[in-house]
């Protein structure tokens, strides 16, 4: 439900990293949008924080 970043825009962007042997991850979250980290579900707010944390333990050393 995201009107500024259409999901097939973010799929291709996402296929183009790979595609250049990027590391990426791409989590979807259904229903939310841009207002996610302020309005969005409790369990997908709580899920974003623990993808970001885990991202800067993996990759902030």
């Amino acid at each position: 439900d995201d009107y500024r970043c259409w999901l097939p825009e973010a799929l291709q962007f996402f296929t183009a990293l790979k595609y250049l042997g990027k590391t990426v991850e791409l989590a979807l979250f259904p229903g939310e949008n841009h207002d996610l980290s302020r309005s969005g579900k409790p369990k997908h707010r709580v899920r974003r924080l623990e993808l970001i944390v885990g991202w800067m333990e993996r990759w902030l050393k």
